[in-house]
Formats: structure tokens, C-alpha cells, sequence
């Protein structure tokens, strides 16, 4: 690794040596003069295209790579979706370009080995381009774009650096999580790119297969809570304990999961806080408080939590230069207390913030997540380019001014000052900032803690119902591992449950049964909350879904807790595992199938198993292509009103076979094949 980082818009142009290792992708290493030359490559095959705008997904890292400095360097717009599903395709097709592994049972080429049939040369990209768009969630499920250039990133992994670079020295970059995902792009892509380090392409979601994937040297590991929270005693210890670190975003990390690491490997688990909108807000490392990263502030008005952060904002002109007198750009007012860089931030900022001339204090574009401003010329949800604050006269400037002495610029030039010199953490002051969704608690060192979202405080029958706080009683119990607590809306708001039980819970599922033991955490969680805000649907299950992003599955929840019980049967559990599903199924004894067939004697018709085997099929695997025809499908014994059922679903892609069989106390009731067009 050097210790000095390349600016991501300078790292095509000014290349460092062409055998320097970029990345380990299917078997082999990729260098900088391979990566350079496929991009050149992409670049001439992109440039003959007219389209502006592609949606860029792919399963691995390192061609996501390649694709998207060829479109970068290209000067397309490029947005990065969190998912390749056939409906997010559809909705993309509709506004730009796919490319990448949109198709399922076709390999996309990458050409990553191919070479640009011109000399071409990559001259610099712009840092405050906004030629990036990431999709979030959001708190209301809802996509969400936002916009993003180089430098906010740039400024991100400075601080990274600068925290941390010692520590990993030369390791290479091993995740778990998806670069799709600002958190997995930023850690696990662009900061091995600036930074020197080689990153691996595949994602390793089996830390066995984690830990025997480093080559050479040594390693550190890009994770989420979700993955780390499922290391038990069987997990390779010795493995984890030779990494140089261990990275977690997307959510808080139980303290006994931090705990179990760090007894079993001596790791102390690295937690990042932040979100796709703001970048990463603070960090902490075995503790339960967190400490603001250099340059990030937070201010309390009226109840309600501001960040002020320097990657929200587009600098108006280089971070450094090479002389004249620069002021901080908001200058602290006299009744507020005033802090020295040591004392308002961790690491104290070595670059002084640039200032536009005439000294008067401007404020930054913020596109908040709420509000995207459109570009109406052109039908796609992109954030307009937003003027940068300049005095009239004054030419824009890149955030990033090539040196004559020394084409790579060091970690402290990329510093950015904290925009006032203030406490970190206040109580008041002006506004401005970003509002967060968190609940926060200040502490007397400066630190803070976080006390769950502020968005999931829910009205039921107008009682006010903290989730986080239904969860947290919920977990308390010995039979529960975790859980987690939504919203069902209909004609009235309901509260769901998804538990995952402890192997206590489990055995007292089996010797109670599933209703008693419902009953019993109902009566526990009514020493908290009043009856009308308990939970009315409970869904156990072996672990909590999680999206591709190592995010909780919500759609996915929802859609198995609220069901149509005219049509579908409810699900009492659900145990997951890669390309198969085991679900515990109760019939509806009010089926609308039920009268027709029989009156006097009602039985479920095979017909409607087949359609609840495509149902639940197409909820869990990624099945586009049309139904053809069965196989061996054999109906054993009937299915009557109330009985309870598990359904085993198995999904061979390759061969675009669906497997199931039905069963219960009694024994088989039906089983078969369900075979997709187009496989075979």
C-alpha cells in the first residue's frame, strides 16, 4: 500500500505501476495495467452508444469496477440499484440502459482481459460531477435516489485513511456485503482503489470460505451485523483473529455478538454509523457510545437532531492549494463556545477548508433524500447539478488541483477542516444541517448514544408504540435469539413479530406448542404495553431476512404476514437457507376453494397446492421465466380445512426446476416438479 492516496478522479489518468495488484476476480489477480485497459476498452464501446443513462449492477466487484470508471470516464450517468429483481429491471428499462447481470441464466461479458482499439489517454474526471445516483429505501420502503460525485467519496475515505491505514497497511479487502450499497462500494471498492489495496471480487457470505480465501498476505474483512451475529462456536476463529480488522455498518452489532468476537478471536469489531444520504456519521469499537468522525457535527434544535457534515457538502474550490490566506467559512458566534480542531473532533483536520474570496460566509447545496430535484429535460429521477457557491466572476474549480511536483497527493491534503470551529455535539445553535431520523442521548465526553430511529415510533388505536422498544423487551427473553417488529396496515393497523428463537425457544415450541407459547410472550410483553399495541402476527423463523445489502427483508415479511386467507395459507414459520425454503403452513378453514369441493366434505384441490407452490416459489427465488410444465407430480393424501402443513421448496436455476413437497403429522401429501421455459 502507499501512503499516499490517488484521488479517485486521477486514479485512471495518473496510474500508478501497471503490475500494482487492483483485484482477485474468478481465480486470478487483476493489475492496474489490466484494469486500465479494459476500461479503456468499455470507454471507446461506450462512447459509440447515445445513451446517457445505465442502471450498472453486477455480482462481483471487480467488473463493477471496470464498469463503472468506463461509464464515469465515458461521461454517462450512472445509478446503482440495490437489487437486479425482474420488477426494479423493469421500472430502470424504463429511463436508461441496463448493463451488467440483469438477465437471469445469461452471462454478461465483461471483456475484462480485452485491450481499447485506439491510443486513447484518460484525461481526469471531474470530483463534483454528480454523475453517480444511489437508490435507498428510505424509511417509507420507497426507492429513493441520491445523488453523489467523487469528492464527497474522496473526502470519506481520507478520514478512513486516516483512521485506519495504518492498521491495514497492505491487506487486502474481503467482504461480505454487496458494493451495490454505498457501504460495501465505499469500503470494500473505492477505498482499496485510492488507497493502493487490492480488493476481492466475490463476496464471501461463509466466513469458512472467507478466511481460506486469502492468497497472500493478510487480509481484512467488510461486514455487516447480520453476518457477524451468526458466528458461533464452529465458526474459524483462528481465520478471523489473523485479520487486520473488521468492518460492520447497516445496523448496530448486539453487544454479545461484539463480545463473542472479540472473546473468541481477539477482534474488536469496527462499527461504522451512517446512512447512503450522509455518509458515515461516527464510528465505534467495543463500546457502546459513538464518536463523531473528523469535520461532523451535531446540533439539537427543538428536539431535533442536525448533522452538519463536510460530505454533504461540494466544496467550492480545492481543499488545497498551493498558497494564499484561506478562513474557515463559518465563523463562531460570540456567545457560542469555541474549540480548537484537537478539541472539536477525534483526529484533528490538516488542510484548512477552501474560502471564497471577499471572506462572506456561503452555504453548500444539500440534497436531502426527501426532496430530489429533477432534471425535467431529461426522464429519469437524477439530481439536478446544483450551482457551486461562487462569487460572481469566479470560474468553478475541481476539488482536487494536480501538484507539479508529485502526481499522487497525500492523505493529509485530502483533510477537510470541520466547517466551525464548535463542539462537535451541542444543544442548539444555527441550522442548516441535515435532520436525522435517530434518537440520540449526548454525553459529557462528547460522545454519544443512539437509542433506535425516530421513525419507527407508530401509532396503534392512537396509542403511541416504540418498535425498537417492543423489540428490545422481546429479545430480553431467554427464548429469543432476535427479533423484529412492523406494521401491518389494512382496514385496522396491527403489529407483527418476526422471531428468531433461541434453542430455549425452540424447545419450548416443541413440548408447548405454538399458541401457548404466543400466549406466554403476549403476557410477558403486557407488564410494558397496553393489549391494543401487542403483536396480533407472529412468524417464526430459523433467521430474519435480509435483502441483498444485509438490510431486513420487509417486502418480504410483509408479504408472508399479510396474506389474503381467502386465497393463501398462513405462514406459522420459515426456515431459509440458499436456493431452499421450508415453510410450516396453516389452511384457512374459510378458503374460497373450499365450498365447490367438496360441500359436505371439503378437501384442498390439488390445482390450488400447485398455485401456493408458485406463489411462495416466486417470493423467494428469482424465477422470470414462464411456467412450461410438471414433472412426477403425485398427490398421496388429501389436505382438509385447518390442517397444518409444511411446504419444502428447492430451486434448481440451472436446470429452472422448482421442487416441492407437501407434508404434515399424517405424512406426504403431494409432491413434484415445476419446470420453467427456456431450461431443461
Amino acid at each position: 500500500m502507499s501512503d499516499k492516496l490517488l484521488p479517485l478522479s486521477h486514479c485512471l489518468s495518473i496510474q500508478r505501476s501497471t503490475d500494482t495488484l487492483i483485484a482477485y476476480h474468478a481465480g486470478q489477480y487483476y493489475s492496474a495495467g489490466q484494469f486500465t485497459s479494459a476500461v479503456k476498452f468499455w470507454v471507446d464501446k461506450l462512447q459509440a452508444q447515445p445513451y446517457r443513462h445505465y442502471a450498472l449492477y453486477t455480482e462481483d466487484a471487480y467488473p463493477f469496477a471496470v464498469l463503472l470508471f468506463a461509464l464515469l470516464h465515458a461521461g454517462k450517468q450512472i445509478w446503482i440499484p440495490g437489487n437486479n429483481r425482474p420488477g426494479t429491471a423493469e421500472q430502470l428499462a424504463q429511463d436508461c440502459q441496463l448493463l451488467g447481470d440483469w438477465h437471469s441464466g445469461e452471462n454478461f461479458d465483461y471483456c475484462l482481459d480485452a485491450s481499447a482499439s485506439s491510443n486513447r489517454s484518460l484525461s481526469p474526471l471531474n470530483p463534483l460531477g454528480k454523475q453517480l445516483v444511489i437508490f435507498t429505501s428510505g424509511s417509507t420502503g420507497q426507492a429513493k435516489p441520491i445523488a453523489k460525485c467523487l469528492n464527497q467519496f474522496q473526502l470519506e475515505i481520507a478520514t478512513l485513511e486516516e483512521h485506519w491505514g495504518e492498521q491495514l497497511g497492505d491487506a487486502e479487502a474481503l467482504a461480505t456485503v454487496s458494493h451495490q450499497h454505498i457501504y460495501g462500494l465505499l469500503f470494500r471498492v473505492l477505498w482499496p482503489l485510492s488507497a493502493g489495496r487490492c480488493f476481492h471480487s466475490q463476496a464471501y457470505i461463509n466466513p469458512e470460505i472467507l478466511v481460506n480465501a486469502i492468497q497472500q498476505g493478510s487480509a481484512y474483512w467488510v461486514a455487516s451485523p447480520a453476518h457477524l451475529k451468526r458466528l458461533d462456536q464452529q465458526s474459524p476463529w483462528d481465520g478471523i483473529s489473523d485479520l487486520k480488522a473488521i468492518f460492520s455498518s447497516g445496523g448496530a452489532l448486539p453487544e454479545n455478538a461484539a463480545q463473542q468476537i472479540f472473546s473468541s478471536s481477539g477482534q474488536a469489531v469496527i462499527e461504522v454509523y451512517g446512512s447512503s444520504e450522509t455518509g458515515g456519521i461516527a464510528w465505534r469499537q467495543q463500546e457502546k457510545a459513538w464518536t463523531l468522525f473528523s469535520g461532523v457535527r451535531l446540533s439539537c434544535i427543538d428536539d431535533k437532531w442536525l448533522l452538519h457534515s463536510p460530505y454533504l457538502q461540494i466544496p467550492p474550490s480545492p481543499p488545497f492549494s498551493k498558497g494564499g490566506d484561506e478562513k474557515p467559512s463559518v465563523v463562531a458566534k460570540e456567545n457560542s463556545p469555541v474549540f480548537s480542531k484537537e478539541e472539536s473532533s477525534p483526529l484533528p483536520r490538516k488542510s484548512p477548508l477552501p474560502f471564497s474570496k471577499g471572506g462572506d460566509e456561503r452555504s453548500s447545496f444539500v440534497e436531502k433524500e426527501e426532496s430530489p430535484i429533477f432534471n425535467k429535460e431529461e426522464s429519469s429521477p437524477l439530481l439536478r447539478k446544483s450551482p457551486l457557491p461562487f462569487s460572481k466572476g469566479e470560474d468553478e474549480r475541481f476539488s482536487f488541483v494536480e501538484k507539479e511536483e508529485s502526481p499522487i497527493f497525500s492523505k493529509e491534503e485530502f483533510s477537510p477542516l470541520p466547517r466551525k470551529y464548535l463542539s462537535p455535539l451541542e444543544k442548539g445553535g444555527a441550522g442548516g444541517g441535515i435532520q436525522l431520523d435517530d434518537q440520540i442521548t449526548l454525553l459529557d465526553d462528547g460522545r454519544f448514544m443512539l437509542n433506535g430511529r425516530s421513525d419507527r415510533i407508530v401509532k396503534i388505536e392512537e396509542k403511541r408504540l416504540s418498535l425498537v422498544e417492543l423489540e428490545q423487551h422481546l429479545m430480553a427473553e431467554p427464548w429469543i435469539d432476535d427479533a423484529h417488529a412492523l406494521v401491518m396496515t389494512k382496514s385496522r393497523d396491527v403489529v407483527a413479530a418476526v422471531v428468531m428463537l433461541s434453542r430455549q425457544g425452540l424447545e419450548q415450541l416443541k413440548t408447548q406448542g405454538r399458541n401457548r407459547l404466543i400466549r406466554q410472550l403476549r403476557e410477558t410483553l403486557g407488564q410494558w404495553f397496553e393489549s391494543v399495541v401487542l403483536p396480533r402476527k407472529w412468524l417464526f423463523v430459523n433467521t430474519i431476512p435480509l435483502t441483498s445489502q444485509g438490510k431486513i427483508d420487509r417486502q418480504l415479511l410483509t408479504s408472508l404476514l399479510d396474506f389474503d386467507n381467502r386465497k393463501l395459507p398462513q405462514v406459522l414459520n420459515l426456515e431459509t437457507a440458499p436456493d431452499s425454503v421450508r415453510l410450516g403452513l396453516r389452511v384457512p378453514e374459510d378458503l374460497v376453494y373450499f365450498p365447490d369441493h367438496f360441500s359436505d366434505f371439503p378437501i384442498l384441490p390439488g390445482v390450488v397446492q400447485l398455485a401456493w407452490v408458485e406463489h411462495f416459489g416466486k417470493l423467494f427465488f428469482v424465477i422470470d421465466k414462464p411456467f412450461s410444465y410438471m414433472e412426477v407430480i403425485k398427490f398421496v393424501q388429501i389436505i382438509q380445512p385447518g390442517e397444518e402443513l409444511t411446504l419444502v421448496l428447492d430451486w434448481k436455476s440451472v436446470l429452472g426446476k422448482l421442487y416441492f413437497n407437501f407434508s404434515s403429522v399424517r405424512g406426504a401429501h403431494s409432491s413434484g416438479r415445476m419446470v420453467y421455459e427456456g431450461n431443461g
